[in-house]
């Protein structure tokens, strides 16, 4: 454990570590290198690695705030403001004081004025790796007389999956995990040694992890305690007797505690800032201690260790088994000759087994709930140290163990490597280590790389309209969402690049207020229910334009797909589309409406599908398991009085408003229909069928927003439900020989809408592979029916483009129902498709666009043949 005699000059050490980061970087992030200047890292997984269009996520999100910081020290945004999200209309309410992720946002910053925001990301994240490759390597030679081997050790100190997940994923954890090799690094040269400097190194690095992230911070302050006692386990001249020993000691190890006082003090002073500046009390984010229900969902499986559960979390921990393998053979090693000689190894070995302590201790916290005896050190972390109980993903504590396990490795590696005496057994060891290692852990962690553009026409629009009026522009984004979804990092990038102040943004811990003030005031524009008080509200916030982002519009966000929301603000007597480029729609609020015309699409499909089943149910009812029903299973309604309610839903108010209720049986129903506070009694509805069929009950006009449920009540004899969907618009039965045509806008749908043609439209640049269109999802009678697709494309003939799906029932996964390739969409050839109606399930055809060429969908007719 002793320094080598000979030791690498710090240039050197410099270089080889940098040469060395640059491989391991271009094997596990290829193809990145070849993207460096038009890509970043949006994602790891262990499929191979793919390229996509603009990925919203963690990562645009992280890259807007080190744009900020950048900008700010550039004088382009004033100091501490952050202007461009959550902003109502008064900047100085934008204050925002606090570290905003330095040193890495200005790197950030530098390399994107060099090479552009991606060469900017890129760099960053490289030098975050080099920089922790350089100081793991500074911490294990501490623990070994070779460079050789603490080189191959240090390794481990930036190929584990859990850093590239971070890393690649945006996390702010996977770059300032750098500085916990400096933190152990520092607490070493103050423990061992008593060195003032190691207490500044580790005390410095802390409050730089504090700036980075509070998950490395958190867990490197508990490493400090624990390292402490690991590093003075390996010393070997302290004077027990002699109080000087104990002075000197503490004396090194005060710097640590003096820069942790800080870097708690950081915020409370930051806040002082803020109420000193704006002459408010620093609002208070809504968040408190989690659940232990809420962290097991975000904790990973044991068996994800060893790779056998690869979901969720459980990627992160990984280590597999060679590793481990090898190091327990070390360790055996290390046994047999502390056994002969314990005066010579027998301190290491105590070394050695408290790192192996501390590394089964992370491991059972890594699993947070679903740790040993139902994470029962878990449950006592979190009784004992209270800050614990904040930590929704229990796993992120395994930032520790590349550290750890480097220094472990390198103590194990030596073991192997006294076995025998000779140089080729010196160098194969760690060879075959280093092999192991660049083997196995890169498979782990393949990038997903998001293309990203260059400009944005709709925001750029926005900004010079603003500008030709002299005023800033401020906009609200659509989708509108409670502050806190990934969707709307893609606002943050192009607000940034064209200074556009939003309503909304994205931040996972929201201020209290945004709820109820924006998002729940605002919440109907999502759906295009925009009233004239909200008119009103957005102008007096300075508000004068809409931007909706048609292409990201999910299921979760209104009842009915995106063309409900645009058609509705196209007609809006005060909005006036000033630009569409590709997906994105800029609308300017007018001081005097004026009519406006917008495309007939007349018929909304449903997103709210409510299995009956799965409703509340307000008296006794019994469910019945059927491979004819929607979800598997009916209602028996056989009991005078038994009743369901659907689950209230927000909807906007849009023309011919209808439940369609799929029943069967003798008898009478009777029910309720609420609209917010407002309540309608439904007229005796008889049902006389044996077979299923569908009841239309219509919703009573409403104005604006309303929170609406469905009651259905049994008066007489016996009834049985089994699903209902809540639509607008006129949906026909069809004969034998009828048709209906659908524009292709009213489906569910990525891409964009071209008024011009009517259809939608996929660019292979812009729009992902994947499911990209589907619907109706809407009942048909049974019976044999033929689809045609009717669809452009620029891609030379016989080029596949995409596959149609066809389902009956999508709540089925087998059988019945269940989901099967129909048709291969071919370029210049017709696309139709036979197919066979066996319940009166609602319909669904799904397109799965391979991104080949461009593809513009216009229209399907569905034709009733028998």
């Amino acid at each position: 454990m002793a320094d080598s005699q000979s030791r690498l000059s710090a240039w050197k050490l410099s270089g080889l570590s940098l040469a060395v980061t640059l491989g391991v970087w271009l094997l596990v992030s290829w193809p990145l290198p070849r993207y460096v200047g038009a890509g970043i890292p949006a994602a790891a997984h262990r499929e191979a690695a793919d390229i996509q269009p603009l990925v919203p996520g963690d990562h645009l999100q992280f890259m807007y705030y080190c744009w900020l910081a950048g900008d700010m020290v550039a004088g382009k945004t004033p100091l501490f403001y952050n202007l461009y999200e959550f902003n109502t209309g008064n900047d100085r309410e934008r204050f925002e004081p606090y570290a905003y992720y330095i040193p890495f946002s200005l790197i950030y910053a530098a390399g994107a004025w060099l090479g552009g925001r991606s060469f900017g990301w890129n760099l960053t994240g490289f030098i975050s790796l080099w920089l922790t490759y350089l100081l793991t390597w500074l911490l294990v030679r501490r623990w070994t007389r070779s460079e050789w081997v603490a080189a191959v050790a240090a390794l481990l100190g930036i190929v584990l999956p859990f850093r590239w997940i971070n890393l690649f994923g945006g996390s702010p954890a996977g770059f300032a995990m750098t500085w916990i090799p400096a933190i152990l690094l520092g607490v070493d040269l103050a423990v061992r040694e008593d060195r003032v400097r190691g207490g500044v190194l580790a005390g410095a690095a802390l409050l730089l992890a504090s700036w980075g992230d509070s998950h490395v911070f958190f867990f490197g302050t508990l490493a400090v305690p624990v390292w402490g006692v690991v590093a003075f386990a390996g010393r070997t001249d302290f004077q027990w007797r002699q109080g000087a020993s104990y002075r000197r000691l503490v004396l090194a190890l005060l710097p640590i505690g003096l820069f942790a006082v800080v870097a708690l003090l950081f915020p409370v002073l930051m806040k002082g800032l803020y109420r000193a500046v704006t002459a408010l009390a620093p609002v208070a984010h809504a968040i408190g201690p989690r659940t232990l229900r809420e962290v097991m969902l975000f904790a990973p499986d044991w068996q994800g260790f060893c790779g056998i559960n690869t979901r969720g979390t459980s990627a992160h921990i990984y280590l597999g088994v060679l590793i481990p393998a090898f190091i327990t053979v070390g360790w055996l090693a290390l046994v047999r000759r502390a056994w002969g000689n314990w005066r010579t190894h027998g301190r290491t070995l105590i070394v050695l087994v408290l790192m192996l302590l501390a590394m089964v201790v992370i491991m059972f916290l890594a699993l947070g709930p679903r740790g040993p005896e139902h994470g029962l050190l878990f449950r006592i972390c979190r009784l004992i140290i209270p800050p614990y109980a904040m930590i929704r993903q229990p796993a992120k504590i395994f930032c520790l163990m590349p550290s750890f396990l480097a220094v472990a490795s390198a103590i194990t590696l030596t073991a192997l490597i006294q076995l025998r005496a000779g140089r080729a057994w010196f160098i194969l060891v760690p060879i075959v280590f280093a092999g192991l290692i660049l083997w196995d852990y890169p498979r782990q962690s393949n990038p997903t790389i998001s293309l990203l553009e260059k400009n944005q026409g709709a925001y750029a629009a926005v900004a010079a309209d603003a500008a030709a009026g002299q005023a800033i522009p401020r906009a609200l984004v659509l989708p509108l969402w409670p502050g806190d979804s990934h969707y709307a990092s893609v606002y943050q990038y192009f607000a940034s690049i064209y200074r556009v102040r939003m309503v909304n943004g994205y931040n996972p811990f929201i201020k209290q207020g945004y709820f109820e003030n924006v998002f729940r005031r605002f919440e109907s524009v999502n759906q295009g229910g925009l009233s004239e008080d909200q008119v009103k509200g957005l102008l007096g916030m300075h508000v004068r334009y809409i931007l909706l982002h048609e292409n990201l519009f999910p299921e979760k966000v209104s009842p009915f797909p995106v063309t409900a929301t645009l058609q509705q603000l196209l007609r809006h007597p005060r909005l006036e589309l000033l630009c569409q480029d590709g997906s994105v729609w800029a609308f300017k609020i007018m001081d005097s409406p004026r009519t406006r015309l917008a495309p007939a699409w007349d018929i909304l499909i449903p997103a709210r599908r409510f299995e009956m089943e799965k409703t509340i149910a307000e008296r006794r009812v019994t469910v019945v398991l059927s491979p004819e029903a929607g979800g598997r299973a009916f209602v028996a309604l056989e009991e005078t009085n038994a009743s369901l309610r659907t689950t209230p839903i927000r909807v906007a108010s849009v023309s011919n408003l209808h439940w369609l209720v799929r029943v069967r049986g003798q008898g009478t129903l009777g029910g309720e229909l609420m609209t917010d506070e407002r309540v309608t009694t439904l007229a005796p509805l008889k049902v006389q069928a044996e077979e299923w069929t569908w009841l239309n009950l219509s919703v009573p006009a409403f104005r604006g927003f309303a929170v609406l449920s469905l009651k259905l009540v049994l008066q007489a004899g016996a009834v049985d439900l089994d699903l209902s969907l809540l639509t607008a618009g006129p949906w026909h039965r069809l004969n034998p020989g009828e048709s209906m045509t659908l524009p292709a806008p009213l489906f569910f749908h990525a891409g964009y809408t071209d008024l011009k043609s009517g259809g939608v439209v996929f660019r292979r640049d812009y729009d992902p592979q994947g499911f990209v269109l589907y619907g109706p999802k809407l009942p048909l009678p049974r019976g044999t029916y033929e689809i045609n697709i009717a669809f452009t494309s620029p891609a030379a003939p016989g080029i596949e483009l995409g596959v149609i799906n066809l389902e009956q029932n999508e709540a089925a996964v087998e059988g019945v129902g269940a989901a099967r390739p129909a048709s291969v969409i071919l370029a210049g050839r017709p696309a139709s498709v036979r197919w066979r109606q066996y319940e009166n399930l609602p319909f669904n055809l799904a397109l799965h666009y391979n991104a080949a060429s461009d593809l513009e969908i216009q229209r399907i007719t569905i034709k009733r043949l028998k």
